[in-house]
């Protein structure tokens, strides 16, 4: 049989299941009580607004799946406990994810300072220079490799055009960067990627490569679409959105089915808050891929290149040779359900008696799904 997981280790998923019941309660005072006080200021702030953001959308918690544990980790100020999980949330991804624990006294959630975590060290190649800490050595390793597999596809896809015209530079950050949005994973900023390696660990295997691939894919596409364009939030992240495949289908059908789709400028301008970040993800992809479906993979590309030299409406046009409002309730209606005759379809049992006088006659006739 399968060895039994270490105690400790069960009773810090249990802790990580209050914590989850901490933040959806919208109660920042029972978010902090779950915290070390002497963590860094940064890590409590995220986690307060992993909390709001939890109220606010009122989702399931993750399903956590235990993958490894060790104490005794050294930190500046006392050991600390360390779990690794897969977290599968209700995005449909599934994430490789770090937490720390320390035990002044009983347990409580915790981030350790940077420089304990080893000193820093760099790998470098032609296409890539990766600056990490000890800890994340072999995610180092990792990243290297998916980085340059990212570079040779992206290529392939967007032309000889998009080659790397200088090598990336890329940090892994083990611990909270001040001023992202809490929930991310990655970030472009100024040319240089982080990759955020305890909220979605760069790993190669298990259910959490996937999204590891994705997120590193998507960041060298950035850098590869920089080169060469620019544009709003719906092609600066829709695009790259769309290159790897990522299509947040479960928040689209959400916002399909509560009709709460976003008007054209709220999409172009992008998510206002960070509640906000996955309806917007979702309808920038969803809608960069109706583009290219619609008008073909070069005309996404011509005007996110158009970006550079005219304003959004004008540049859209000039790719797709269509209005931006017409191509968005083109989309829009993409999405919607359609039914008798192109409109709503009737509910069931109005439908049926429209039909017959006796129902049962017909009922099974519209037993399988609406047609489209």
């Amino acid at each position: 049989p399968p060895p039994l997981p270490d105690p400790m280790a069960v009773s810090l998923l249990d802790f990580l299941a209050i914590r989850d019941a901490a933040q959806r309660s919208g109660d920042p005072a029972l978010v902090l009580d779950l915290l070390d006080p002497r963590a860094p200021v940064e890590f409590r702030e995220r986690e307060l607004a992993l909390a709001r953001i939890a109220a606010q959308r009122n989702v399931p918690a993750p399903r956590r799946t235990l993958v490894g544990y060790s104490g005794g980790l050294g930190a500046a100020d006392g050991p600390l406990q360390r779990v690794e999980v897969l977290e599968a949330d209700e995005q449909g991804r599934t994430r490789q994810i770090r937490y720390f624990f320390s035990h002044a006294g009983r347990t409580v959630l915790t981030e350790p300072v940077l420089d304990s975590l080893g000193p820093a060290e760099t790998r470098s190649t032609e296409q890539v220079e990766i600056r990490f800490r000890q800890i994340d050595r072999l995610q180092a390793r990792v990243a290297e490799r998916f980085v340059t597999e990212a570079i040779a596809s992206l290529v392939a896809r967007l032309g000889d055009d998009y080659r790397l015209r200088r090598p990336l530079s890329i940090t892994l950050a083990p611990t909270t960067v001040a001023g992202l949005p809490p929930v991310a994973s990655g970030f472009l900023n100024d040319g240089q990627i982080t990759l955020l390696s305890s909220h979605s660990m760069v790993v190669d295997e298990g259910p959490g490569a996937e999204w590891a691939r994705m997120v590193v894919t998507h960041e060298v596409a950035h850098v590869l679409l920089f080169q060469r364009g620019t544009g709003p939030f719906v092609l600066l992240e829709g695009i790259p959105l769309w290159l790897t495949d990522d299509r947040r289908q479960r928040e689209l059908d959400r916002l399909v089915a509560e009709d709460a789709l976003w008007d054209l400028a709220r999409l172009v301008e992008g998510p206002r808050d960070n509640s906000e970040f996955f309806a917007g993800y979702a309808q920038a992809s969803s809608f960069v891929r109706y583009l290219a479906t619609t008008h073909g993979d070069r005309a996404v590309i011509a005007a996110w290149e158009a970006g550079r030299r005219a304003r959004f409406d004008e540049a859209f046009r000039s790719a797709f040779g269509v209005d931006l409002a017409d191509a968005h309730a083109a989309w829009l209606r993409s999405l919607t359900p359609r039914g008798w005759n192109g409109a709503e379809p009737p509910a069931l049992d109005r439908l049926v008696t429209r039909i017959s006088p006796s129902p049962h006659l017909v009922l099974d006739r519209w037993s399988q799904p609406w047609p489209d």
